[in-house]
């Protein structure tokens, strides 16, 4: 399932409320969508938002009611306003009938994780063990196999393609259905796959085959534990990367582009190759966009929208990024002055 943050506190409401509209410099690309009316009040758990590079799709359930959550209510869709309704129930009605959306403003997670819920069902890949006990991975009708054990399992949403890890005997692989096979080592960690499917990439704890390890751990302990403090990345296409050592800290595909980047302490990378020294604490791959040559990025607090450049601009209410050109884009949508619900566009 693709991961999302809820936006639904008071408080992260306010204090993007609160923000001025955006520091002084060149301006992105505004658009406003609406204006809230004195005494309006946003109900954010029943308004939708859902944005992406070419439209908008925005639903606003609006109370006018004392406290902010009375009636009368409204709603505004395709920037046409309706109402007043007397009851929650009317001007849901009125808003999502017909509407393939969930109510409720979310924003995606800035890193990369297949949706398998949108996997065909044809093409949901399966680990199904024998008698002996080894497993195989079966995939639109093609078994792969068999393994002493399948590690972890993915499929690109669209089906296309199936990436696993798997022990094969006193070795290990990343394996793609379409054919590739990559040796790696150590114990492998989460597996990571780019947003156009075509890559994969692996981390693992140091660089030992499981004999070795087993045999280091009877030997000599204090030595395993210093191999295994070591973090190598291997990807499909047979690159690796390392070693790292315990400040390494994760390692992802960035949502919008197919980049890969890991951050050893504060040094980010992009594909391998030293590209931004971050001073972001605490540092969050959901809050965390780059671009796409890895030179920028931009991030986000409790208060704002931050770019590389220095400009703030108010707390996303929703945001995405995608590649237009040579450039990476974001867009988002935000309350500004306490009242203008508007979306913005800039490159990064």
């Amino acid at each position: 399932m693709k991961k999302v943050t809820p936006i639904l506190t008071l408080f992260l409401f306010a204090a993007l409320a609160s923000l001025p509209a955006f520091a002084q410099g060149p301006q992105p690309v505004r658009r406003l969508i609406y204006s809230l009316e004195a005494g309006e009040a946003l109900l954010q758990p029943e308004s939708a938002i859902f944005i992406s590079a070419t439209k908008e799709n925005v639903i606003l359930v609006l109370s006018k009611g004392k406290g902010g959550k009375n009636p009368p209510f409204f709603v505004v869709k395709n920037g046409n306003k309706k109402g007043p309704f007397n009851k929650l129930v009317e001007v849901m009605q009125a808003g999502f009938d017909g509407e393939d959306v969930s109510t409720g403003i979310y924003r995606d997670c800035a890193d990369y994780t297949p949706d398998q819920s949108r996997i065909p069902p044809d093409a949901i890949p399966s680990a199904e063990a024998d008698e002996s006990g080894s497993q195989t991975v079966v995939f639109k009708g093609k078994t792969f196999g068999p393994y002493l054990s399948v590690l972890s399992l993915l499929a690109t949403p669209d089906g296309s393609r199936a990436y696993f890890t798997a022990s094969e005997k006193d070795k290990l692989w990343i394996i793609c259905s379409d054919g590739r096979r990559v040796p790696i080592a150590g114990s492998p960690r989460d597996l990571r796959l780019s947003p156009d499917g075509k890559n994969a990439a692996v981390a693992c704890a140091g660089s030992l085959s499981p004999s070795q390890e087993e045999k280091l751990a009877a030997e000599d302990p204090e030595k395993l534990n210093a191999e295994m403090n070591k973090a190598y990345v291997y990807t499909i296409d047979g690159k690796k990367f390392g070693p790292y050592g315990m400040d390494f800290k994760d390692f992802w595909f960035s949502d919008g582009n197919n980049n890969l980047f890991f951050l050893d302490g504060n040094q980010l990378y992009m594909n391998g190759i030293p590209t931004l020294t971050l001073k972001i604490e605490p540092f969050s791959l959901c809050d965390f966009y780059p671009s796409a040559d890895g030179k920028k990025y931009a991030y986000f607090n409790v208060e704002s929208l931050v770019f590389s450049d220095g400009k703030k601009y108010p707390f996303p209410l929703n945001i995405i990024t995608f590649e237009e050109g040579e450039q990476t884009m974001i867009k988002w949508i935000a309350l500004e002055n306490k009242k203008d619900i508007v979306v913005y566009q800039r490159a990064i």
